[in-house]
């Protein structure tokens, strides 16, 4: 299972030029209070992964259009995009590389 120090790692990795999340925190921010946040976050995603249960917010997606170029009146020339709260960015990758590790130890074993 994860660690905190693994919270904070991934909150301090945190790409700061991204925007248009829908919680309205800058990365910048989360960044910078790592240290402080790690912890909270930690028993949060701790408490939710057990409990089998996730903020209702994190479910719902709010989808809105990407101009990407061309004519304004075409709808193929929009993306869709839905924004992610950054709280939940972060526990995706947790998980991500928590099955990655399982993965390759797994492998490694096979070989």
């Amino acid at each position: 299972m994860f660690t905190s120090d693994a919270a904070k790692e991934n909150v301090k990795q945190l790409n700061v030029s991204k925007a248009g999340v829908p919680d309205k925190i800058n990365p910048r921010v989360l960044k910078e209070l790592s240290a402080v946040i790690a912890m909270p976050l930690y028993h949060f995603y701790y408490k939710s992964l057990n409990d089998g249960t996730f903020p209702l917010d994190w479910k719902l997606g709010r989808v809105s259009l990407i101009f990407k170029k061309g004519s304004k009146q075409k709808a193929n020339n929009y993306s869709p995009m839905s924004p992610t709260f950054m709280p939940c960015k972060l526990l995706e990758q947790i998980i991500r590389e928590e099955i990655m590790q399982h993965y390759s130890q797994i492998v490694n074993m096979v070989l």
